[in-house]
């Protein structure tokens, strides 16, 4: 149960598929409802409470972002980068930090 104060997206806690890193495939890059987690006030915020939408998201790097749009009566929105890494990366160093860094950019909707 979300505290009744805290409905502003723009606060929550963001993270998106810690276990493994997204390779290039030359498509699209969109983690799902199921790899990412968004908290606010300690408290898991369900997914009906957001809608996901993705941009820079094909190329290789740590460029692409997710934007997690509160929608109801949850307002706000939360953008955190994720890395896609190329094909043969993981191979090589084996290693995945799952870290995502957020940042603040304006949209036009």
């Amino acid at each position: 149960m979300i505290i009744e104060k805290e409905k502003d997206l723009s606060k929550a806690k963001v993270v998106v598929n810690s276990k493994k890193p997204y390779v290039y495939t030359g498509r699209a890059v969109t983690p799902s409802g199921n790899e990412v987690v968004v908290t606010l006030g300690g408290q898991q915020v369900g997914s009906d409470k957001y809608d996901l939408s993705y941009h820079n998201n094909v190329s290789k790097g740590n460029n692409a972002v997710l934007v997690i749009t509160g929608k109801g009566d949850m307002k706000g929105y939360k953008a955190v980068k994720f890395m896609i890494r190329a094909a043969d990366a993981e191979k090589d160093t084996g290693l995945w930090d799952g870290v995502i860094n957020s940042f603040k950019f304006g949209f036009a909707y």
